[in-house]
């Protein structure tokens, strides 16, 4: 797997969240866990933080929480000049 030099963000997978709750239980650090699975710092403390029931991360857990939470996002659109033409008629 490589680093991105530019944003390519990728949602983190079930098998991410079973690594992440692994090195976890055997304290590692956030930092360690970023860098052992070439993400962001942020990106796995956001992960933590916002996926944990009860303060306790679980990757099954987890992944319902992050599937049902992407399923009722609202979708977003990009409003460019033939878009917003079409709307105007």
């Amino acid at each position: 797997m490589h680093r991105c030099t530019s944003p390519c963000y990728q949602q983190i997978t079930l098998l991410e969240r079973y690594q992440i709750s692994a090195f976890l239980q055997i304290g590692r650090f956030q930092t360690d866990i970023a860098d052992t699975l070439n993400r962001s710092k942020n990106t796995i403390s956001h992960e933590i933080n916002r996926n944990s029931f009860e303060g306790i991360y679980d990757p099954c857990v987890a992944h319902v929480i992050a599937m049902t939470r992407r399923k009722s996002a609202e979708k977003a659109t990009k409003q460019n000049p033939e878009v917003l033409q079409i709307v105007r008629k």
